[in-house]
């Protein structure tokens, strides 16, 4: 027995008394809410990869023309309206992409061919798209 004040003694019926048992899967998956067919689909969509072919040469510059050069607007108000000729919004760009407002912005490395990197300069008009 060592001379601190601590008691190695159970303090009572506290300890005499048995624990729960940790949630099995099932009682688990009991609690959850049915899964929605829309947010199965919202998952396919998401983490599933799609059987389109990937996009080629031609396809893609004509969706580089939509924003090169043109203002990114941000703005939680779906229904605003922008100048096609000189803005985009986040919602009109292609399911797959990342939006960058420096070159030295950290990014994963995985690699998708049709997914497009717009690259901001500091007033938010796209000067670059690079396909990874």
């Amino acid at each position: 027995m060592c001379n601190c004040s601590h008691s190695d003694a159970k303090r009572g019926d506290e300890q005499d008394q048995p624990q729960p048992l940790p949630a099995t899967l099932d009682s688990v998956a009991a609690e959850q809410p049915v899964e929605t067919e829309e947010a199965a689909r919202a998952f396919e969509e998401l983490f599933v990869a799609p059987n389109a072919p990937p996009l080629d040469d031609e396809a893609k510059k004509n969706i580089e023309k939509r924003y090169l050069g043109k203002k990114l607007v941000e703005a939680a108000d779906d229904s605003l309206t922008v100048n096609a000729d000189t803005e985009f919004r986040v919602k009109d760009l292609p399911k797959f992409h990342r939006i960058f407002r420096s070159k030295n912005e950290p990014a994963t490395m995985d690699y998708h061919p049709d997914r497009i990197n717009i690259y901001l300069d500091k007033d938010g008009k796209c000067n670059e798209i690079i396909w990874v």
